[in-house]
């Protein structure tokens, strides 16, 4: 891949050699027609209207290549949101896992606490049986 400054040194070589065709080539004159009659014109205007069309060309692919970069990073921005957006719902969703742990914990807990006092209530009754006996 050429460099920025690559690009510049071959842009003006590419102009001073289009110039330099003109140039030399504008007393030579090309018989053209387009719509009916003859035209003279000199070759040198050939030249530029190239160098000028190639300009344009690329001017079209640097513009097409520029879209697709801003559209390809449209679509990053997207995804990286949609990715932000489903990490939230996932904390969210273990957030809520563990509350429903904790909540099923408290349930056992107040369970096998009632049970604990339920069964010491039975262990003093017989306790209270022994000591009668």
């Amino acid at each position: 891949m050429l460099s920025r400054n690559s690009f510049l040194i071959l842009s003006i070589v590419s102009a001073a050699l289009a110039l330099f065709i003109a140039g030399t080539t504008f007393t030579v004159t090309l018989t053209y027609s387009a719509l009916g009659a003859p035209i003279q014109v000199p070759a040198g205007v050939f030249a530029v209207l190239a160098y000028l069309c190639g300009l344009g060309t690329l001017g079209g692919i640097a513009a097409s290549k520029k879209r697709r970069e801003i559209v390809s990073e449209q679509h990053l921005q997207k995804w990286e949101k949609q990715d932000q957006k489903l990490m939230a719902e996932v904390a969210s969703d273990k957030e809520k896992q563990l509350e429903s742990k904790i909540d099923t914990l408290e349930v056992a807990l107040k369970s096998a606490l009632k049970k604990k006092g339920e069964l010491e209530d039975k262990v003093r009754m017989l306790e209270e049986k022994v000591a009668k006996a």
